[in-house]
């Protein structure tokens, strides 16, 4: 009888281990399944280029003049790494080859030679498509002078301005004082929404004189500023 009732243990704990077995498969089985889900959601959303120039140019750092590693083609997509934004003139990708290699590729700042997908700094999060605008502002005005009634009225209606992204306009002002004439310059810096920045100087005169302490010399910025006369 006492044999009978340690078997029936026996077969209860053998049925419990049995069963903590398989639950403890079965939460690694779900649990390896929500990562490699995780890992294909990361992947579908990652931040990537589609090549849309004939072939680029792959390179061991950002700079024309580096190591040429390779070349991608038209059409190819790679997940983005890294970026670099110090070349006026180029964007540099850091983009994941094959493997674990990895190279940098560059797209003109005005002319792109590759699409955006999923970039982060996107204006709209929802887009995968949505390129973002790496180019530097341009400024244009058509007067040699600006004139306007006194500091508190300066506007910026009389500027041209072209970009792609929203920007804002800030300005500085100086003054050339001289042995025979006094010119006053207003300096506008248009920064668009990654921080580019382009500056324009231009001439400017006041109905009712700016006090001194408002205006900066001229001679911080240029080195000679009075012309000759």
């Amino acid at each position: 009888m006492v044999a009978k009732k340690k078997n029936k243990r026996k077969v209860r704990v053998g049925l419990i281990v049995t069963l903590i077995i398989i639950i403890l498969v079965i939460s690694a089985g779900y649990m390896g399944v929500k990562k490699i889900m995780n890992e294909l959601e990361a992947e579908k959303n990652a931040w990537k280029v589609e090549i849309i120039n004939d072939k680029i140019n792959v390179r061991s750092k950002p700079d024309r003049f580096e190591a040429l590693v390779g070349e991608v083609k038209k059409g190819n997509v790679y997940k983005v790494i890294d970026i670099n934004l110090d070349d006026d003139q180029y964007v540099w990708y850091q983009i994941e080859l094959n493997g674990s290699r990895t190279g940098w590729i560059a797209s003109h700042r005005n002319e792109p030679y590759v699409r955006e997908i999923n970039n982060p700094n996107a204006d709209d999060e929802n887009s995968y498509e949505e390129a973002v605008d790496y180019s530097y502002p341009e400024v244009k005005y058509h007067e040699e002078e600006y004139q306007t009634e006194s500091i508190d009225t300066i506007k910026y209606d009389h500027l041209e301005i072209n970009s792609k992204s929203d920007y804002e306009i800030s300005h500085k002002l100086y003054v050339e004082e001289c042995p025979t004439y006094t010119q006053y310059w207003i300096e506008y810096t248009i920064t668009n929404k990654i921080g580019n920045s382009t500056d324009k100087l231009q001439k400017i005169s006041f109905i009712n004189e700016p006090n001194p302490d408002d205006i900066t010399s001229l001679s911080k910025i240029r080195k000679k500023i009075c012309l000759e006369g």
